[in-house]
């Protein structure tokens, strides 16, 4: 379920549009579908709980020559997912992410991506972090930690990839970037927090 509201105009070459839309509290299987490799054949059979809201807006002018692009606001919650493909042994749960992304207008170096939180349980693993991003262009400035233990066999057991025969091996990582690349590039390395703990364990 979607739905949309507003205008779009075209005088001369622009393109005006103030335009909002919203999947208000919606099934979590449906906006697991558009997921690469997740819609297979015989999806009606998966079983998925969860709920998920979309809303957001786009608002101003697009034209290619000047370039002119419109803001537009994007937020996502997604609630208590689970997923369970049917013939496949293990399945994925507690899935619940908050992402808001926001860009003013044809500026994106204005953009911010903000996931304040995501976390799921790939088979009997937990996996948890954040993610933010600001001046995107410019100079990337970014903070993210994450945090779990993915376990690939498990992984290959829960989720279908075309082609792939087997996986092995168990990740665990405890990772956390807070610099911004201007940093890096003129290497100030005592002002980048980097904190990388991660290893592998091949079974």
């Amino acid at each position: 379920k979607f739905r949309a509201d507003g205008w779009l105009a075209m005088p001369q070459d622009d393109i005006d549009m103030d335009i909002s839309f919203s999947a208000p509290q919606s099934d979590f299987k449906s906006l697991l579908s558009l997921v690469p490799n997740a819609y297979t054949q015989g999806y009606e059979n998966v079983k998925a709980n969860g709920t998920f809201k979309l809303d957001g807006f786009v608002k101003g002018t697009y034209n290619d020559s000047p370039e002119k692009y419109p803001g537009f606001n994007i937020n996502l919650v997604i609630n208590n997912g689970d997923v369970q493909y049917p013939d496949l042994p293990l399945g994925i749960s507690g899935i619940n992410a908050s992402m808001v992304i926001n860009s003013p207008g044809s500026d994106f170096d204005q953009m911010l991506v903000d996931i304040t939180k995501f976390s799921m349980k790939i088979g009997s693993n937990p996996i948890e972090g954040y993610f933010k991003l600001r001046t995107p262009i410019s100079d990337p400035d970014v903070d993210t930690k994450i945090k779990g233990v993915l376990n690939l066999e498990e992984l290959g057991k829960a989720f279908p990839m075309d082609g792939v025969t087997a996986l092995t091996g168990i990740v665990n990582a405890d990772v956390s970037i807070k610099t911004k690349m201007s940093t890096v590039d003129r290497g100030d390395y005592a002002n980048v927090n980097i904190v990388l703990c991660c290893y592998f364990v091949r079974k």
